[in-house]
C-alpha cells in the first residue's frame, strides 16, 4: 500500500474538520464535515484494498506453479479496485448507521 496516499487522506480529513470547526454557518460546517468523512472513507477503502491484495498475494505464493494465471488474476483485481475507488458514491449514500 502506498502510505503516502493514506497519509494524504488523513491530512485532508483533518484539514476539512478544522475548517468545519471555524464555520459559523451550520450548512457550511456540515459540508466540511461531510468532506472529512469522505476522506476517511477513501482511507478505509485504501486499507481494504491493501488487505485484499495481501490476501491474494498470500494465496498466489502458495500456488507458485501457475505463473501467468496468478499475475493475470491479481492484475484484474487491482484494475477493478482502482476503477471502483474513482467512482462517485451512489446517490443517497451515507456512512451513518
Amino acid at each position: 500500500m502506498n502510505n503516502d496516499n493514506l497519509l494524504r487522506c488523513y491530512e485532508h480529513a483533518a484539514f476539512c474538520r478544522e475548517l468545519a470547526l471555524r464555520q459559523a454557518d451550520p450548512l457550511i460546517r456540515d459540508d466540511y464535515l461531510d468532506l472529512a468523512r469522505s476522506w476517511l472513507l477513501l482511507a478505509e477503502s485504501y486499507q481494504l484494498a491493501y488487505r485484499a491484495l495481501s490476501a491474494i498475494d498470500a494465496i498466489t505464493q502458495r500456488r507458485r506453479g501457475r505463473g501467468a494465471a496468478r499475475t493475470s488474476v491479481r492484475n484484474k483485481v487491482i484494475a477493478e479496485l482502482l476503477r471502483r475507488a474513482h467512482e462517485p458514491l451512489p446517490t443517497g449514500f451515507t456512512d451513518e448507521a
